[in-house]
């Protein structure tokens, strides 16, 4: 059939006069969008089975043939035999699919000025290897130092400005940086006097490309602004925001991918869609935990990132990263092992709408108390009575009769 509406909606029609409909698809890229929305109109629940899986389950079937009514064939087999293991596609609101879209864009757009200053520096080492080393590491967090290359890209351009043009270029964008930034511009271009014979030429390039990454630097900033803004008018964007680590862009991927909370049971479902799960592999005598290589990967990445600025600036998740380093983890072990902890209670303040609360970080100069060891129970044993105290025997006095006793 043809990825068209009304062939679409001719075969839910078709379907439903036999008995209730499950769509069941292996890919949820933009091709099926249209599939996915006229499924959702009709109120026709659709499950996705991942195409890695889809692929191992196709090798138990007979025949090496790859077709596509066998690939349908299998879909529908797979998920009639596995029919309580299928997860089902949740359409986003309108709030979170903004999110999404806008976290993707600003994704594109960091890749892309990483690219962009790879290929920068490339030509900027060929011209110039002091020049790299002055501005090479701050085109990612300067933007005075493309600033500066879009219009004085060459040495001799830049050698033919001055010092003093070079400063004031350089305070347009980042004026904290200028003075010592252009003292090291000016001292890279002391250090090296052989010049290149297609300077010219590899300037143009150079200058083209500054301008692409100040472009794209400005909408960065503009989007992030637009992402923060989005953000706040959630209603989950306070309580994901407590967190240590999720700032407005991390937190507004997180909500983009986790969408509803309540479609995970528990914070386990979560650690494995996310693909943070550690998968035992064991053969014989041998045994050991490997790396989930499945999962939503953006979701990974977003966690991955904010465990690694919860370590740089919450003392509790220091503490314990010390503590899994301490124990012969490696760095990114103990990473992944702090984003699966977090990514539990991520999910937990999410479903409760709590917010988040640090715990104290353990303090070093206290010393270990030693729980104070219960004396055991005396055995009981029957003591015998006492005997009775001997009677007191008293001395009878013999009455004497007196002469003045009157009895006398």
């Amino acid at each position: 059939m043809s990825n068209e509406q009304a062939a679409i909606k001719e075969l839910i029609d078709k379907s439903q006069a036999h008995g209730a409909v499950l769509m069941v698809v292996d890919t949820t890229s933009p091709e099926a969008a249209l599939l996915l929305r006229v499924a959702c109109c009709r109120n026709v629940p659709v499950a996705y089975i991942p195409g890695f899986k889809m692929r191992r389950a196709a090798d138990t079937y007979e025949g090496r043939a790859k077709t596509d009514a066998k690939d349908a064939f299998h879909l529908a087999d797979f998920a009639r035999r596995n029919a309580d293991r299928l997860n089902l596609v949740v359409p986003h609101d309108e709030l979170v699919a903004q999110l999404q879209i806008l976290s993707d864009l600003y994704v594109h757009l960091v890749e892309r000025a990483r690219e962009t200053i790879c290929r920068l520096r490339a030509h900027l080492t060929t011209l110039s290897l002091p020049l790299d080393h002055a501005l090479g590491n701050k085109l990612a967090n300067l933007p005075g130092a493309g600033w500066l290359l879009e219009r004085w890209p060459t040495p001799s351009s830049l050698k033919a400005a001055g010092k003093s043009q070079i400063r004031k270029r350089i305070a347009e964008r980042s004026p904290i940086a200028c003075g010592k930034l252009a003292g090291a511009v000016w001292e890279a271009l002391q250090a090296q006097t052989v010049a290149d014979p297609v300077e010219e030429v590899r300037g143009q390039a150079i200058a083209s490309l500054a301008a692409d990454l100040n472009r794209t630097n400005q909408r960065r900033q503009e989007l992030q602004k637009q992402i923060e803004a989005l953000l706040m008018s959630h209603p989950l964007s306070e309580i994901i925001t407590s967190m240590p680590g999720f700032g407005p862009l991390l937190g507004a991927r997180a909500l983009a991918e986790i969408g509803d909370p309540d479609r995970f049971a528990t914070g386990d479902h979560l650690v494995s869609y996310a693909g943070l799960a550690p998968v035992v592999w064991q053969s014989g005598q041998m045994k050991s935990t490997r790396r989930f290589r499945t999962g939503n990967k953006r979701l990974k990445d977003t966690l991955y990132q904010a465990a690694l600025r919860a370590k740089q600036h919450d003392p509790a998740t220091r503490a314990l990263y010390d503590k899994l380093i301490a124990k012969g983890r490696t760095h990114r072990e103990a990473i992944t092992t702090i984003a699966r902890k977090r990514c539990r209670i991520l999910l937990a303040i999410l479903k409760s709408e709590t917010l988040y609360h640090s715990p104290p970080p353990p303090n070093p100069h206290k010393l270990p108390t030693k729980p104070c060891p219960i004396p055991p129970p005396l055995p009981k044993t029957e003591t015998p009575h006492p005997p009775p105290p001997p009677p007191i025997q008293t001395r009878c006095r013999q009455k004497i009769s007196q002469p003045w006793d009157c009895r006398a």
